[in-house]
């Protein structure tokens, strides 16, 4: 990785010095997004920050955790880098550091200044309903995290959507409802990005627990077909278990 430089410094997604915001950016141009998780930025909400940009799951968008990004008590910061950029003040060929970015609304603000991402309203608040569904189902409010989960997804985001889904399939799940759980993991399945491992899982899952086996084990196919890496990971190790338990052994090791 390389090493991050401080380009410009911004708080509150304001340019500082610079005289304004930078313009936007075409679609497809590539960044990488760099998430301070020292202990510092971590204590001001860096985590939540860094899942926020993870979860939009924005094709153009790499973003990981960093170490320190060198301007401490201004966090949580964030660096951004076109890749691949030439050289030049308005772009960004050399990593442009956001400070106070705390909140995924700060977050959306800051993809925008310096991606031209467009992350609207509806994105944040159906992160923050997932957030929110998230910490009721952790309470075994289940009934609770499915309205939660529900009210996310009526905002109409034009990210995430997915996970939404996914998260209230699970609930939907816990609560015996196999069906609607089933509903919920296969369109989040249609809806998630290539490859997304959850969403294969928990479409497995719930075929499983309707007794549906040789559509789990087809599901299951599907996965690794796609992605012969997955069987390596322990959920799909698991499911391959169960699968062999359940008499699909012939499809599932074909």
């Amino acid at each position: 990785m390389q090493a991050w430089r401080t380009h410009r410094s911004v708080a509150r997604c304001v340019v500082r010095g610079s005289g304004g915001s930078l313009p936007p950016s075409p679609a497809l141009r590539l960044y990488d997004v760099r998430v301070c998780t020292n202990r510092t930025c971590k204590r001001q909400g860096s985590q939540q920050v860094l899942k926020f940009v993870q979860d939009l799951q924005l094709e153009n968008i790499d973003a990981q955790a960093s170490g320190c990004l060198g301007i401490c008590g201004n966090g949580p910061n964030v660096a951004v880098v076109e890749r691949g950029a030439p050289a030049g003040p308005s772009s960004l060929s050399e990593p442009l550091v956001l400070s106070h970015v705390a909140t995924p609304r700060d977050a959306a603000e800051a993809l925008g200044l310096a991606c031209g991402v467009g992350i609207d309203e509806a994105d944040v608040a159906a992160v923050q309903l997932r957030l929110q569904g998230n910490a009721l189902a952790v309470e075994g409010d289940l009934e609770g995290a499915v309205c939660a989960y529900s009210s996310g997804l009526a905002a109409h985001p034009r990210h995430g959507g997915h996970l939404l889904m996914l998260n209230r399939s699970a609930a939907q799940l816990q609560l015996g409802r196999k069906q609607e759980a089933l509903d919920d993991a296969l369109a989040a399945l249609e809806a998630s990005p290539p490859g997304f491992a959850k969403a294969y899982i928990r479409a497995i899952d719930c075929y499983y627990a309707l007794g549906r086996h040789a559509d789990a084990a087809d599901v299951y196919v599907s996965a690794v077909s796609a992605n012969p890496k997955l069987k390596q990971q322990p959920e799909f190790k698991a499911a391959r278990q169960a699968l062999d338990r359940a008499g699909q052994a012939r499809v599932v090791l074909a």
